[in-house]
């Protein structure tokens, strides 16, 4: 008898530990939000096994840069709403580069991209997550556009695979995080010119690996695998990045940044913190890209902090204040 009761606790405690976590179509962001990536170093990269309480440790990745932020707008401002009539969101990295979706209560469906060199609006669109997206969620769909590329016409057709294939626990330089739910997609697709006296046509098979944790916008981590044939061979490309942000374990509660104010941003000498709302704060770090701690002291609670970062190596680091309540976490440069 107690060796079974001890193997039920043990069950219950377990499932307790890797709660499946569930996803609505919030996922990537609103109008209006934003999420930050930075890219690691994918060469060789193995994106580990699928199943339930998996842990993948991705600690020694090497974080290599740069940092982009990712602005969710409005698609009817953008450059080429009319040719995507049909998005409800619009992502960004640098208001010149536009990728289009339609979000719904049940799917986030890519409609294509719209760029100055040349603009892919799908006819059939393209079903990339399905909702509530968690454990064991699938998705099958097709996908087509026609597009000109360098004065050349083509057609692109493909099938594209998702499935939720994996949770657990995620360790990367910045730190260790539960509940955390894979995603995988593959997609399989080809692009046939329109119109060339010698017909030319382009292969592409893709694994694209997210892995996404409650209360962050967008993927902690991402990895992918394109591999592309043509008449002038194959080449294979691989791509990672992931949110420098999330330094954090997700147990902690995310305070809202406008409860202080950072100045100067960048920063050369000193970096001056405004608390806007006297909130009591405990503890004050500071993180590089590796997610190593290169400041940490007890926060003085002053209406405006003073830190000498003068000698602090230039780049991107997050800016961390703790309190019983929970995080605040914000993005600083040092020049």
């Amino acid at each position: 008898m107690k060796k079974i009761m001890f193997s039920c606790l043990s069950m219950i405690l377990t499932l307790s530990v890797f709660a499946q976590p569930t996803f609505d179509n919030s996922l990537m962001g609103t109008i209006g939000g934003s999420y930050t990536l930075t890219d690691w170093d994918a060469t060789d990269f193995n994106p580990g096994e699928a199943g339930a309480g998996v842990i993948w440790d991705f600690s020694a990745i090497t974080i290599t840069g740069p940092v982009t932020v990712f602005n969710n707008v409005n698609p009817a401002a953008t450059p080429y709403a009319a040719s995507f009539g049909l998005a409800t969101l619009a992502v960004t990295p640098d208001n010149t580069n536009f990728g289009y979706f339609q979000v719904t209560a049940a799917q986030y469906n890519s409609l294509g991209v719209g760029t100055p060199g040349a603009s892919i609006s799908y006819s059939n669109a393209e079903t990339i997550f399905s909702f509530p997206l968690t454990y064991n969620t699938t998705n099958d769909d097709t996908f087509a556009a026609s597009f000109v590329s360098t004065g050349v016409g083509f057609n692109r057709s493909g099938n594209v695979h998702m499935e939720a294939d994996g949770y657990g626990t995620l360790i990367l330089p910045s730190g260790t995080f539960t509940n955390v739910l894979r995603v995988k997609v593959e997609e399989d697709y080809s692009d046939e010119s329109i119109g060339l006296p010698v017909p030319l046509s382009i292969e592409y098979e893709t694994e694209l690996y997210y892995w996404f944790m409650e209360g962050l916008t967008g993927p902690l981590f991402y990895y992918a695998n394109m591999v592309t044939s043509s008449i002038t061979g194959t080449t294979t490309t691989e791509l990672g990045s992931l949110n420098p942000e999330a330094v954090v374990s997700i147990q902690n509660v995310t305070l809202p940044e406008n409860l202080i104010h950072v100045f100067p941003n960048p920063a050369t000498e000193n970096l001056y913190i405004q608390n806007m709302n006297n909130i009591e704060f405990e503890n004050i770090a500071l993180y590089n890209m590796m997610g190593q701690s290169v400041l940490n002291q007890t926060m003085n609670n002053e209406t405006i902090t003073a830190i000498n970062i003068e000698e602090l190596p230039a780049g991107i680091y997050t800016l961390q204040l703790r309190n019983e309540s929970g995080t605040l976490s914000k993005m600083i440069s040092i020049e």
